[in-house]
């Protein structure tokens, strides 16, 4: 498995809660959780 910069992984991350957000706004709590913690 190729090495990923951490700014990639954390821009991936990013992205992923911002379409879980656009398909369940339930999950602002959860995602505002996991961005306090990157």
């Amino acid at each position: 498995m190729p090495s990923i910069p951490a700014n990639e992984l954390k821009t991936r991350g990013v992205t992923a809660i911002e379409q879980a957000l656009a398909e369940n706004t339930e999950a602002i709590a959860l995602a505002a959780t996991v961005i306090f913690w990157l």
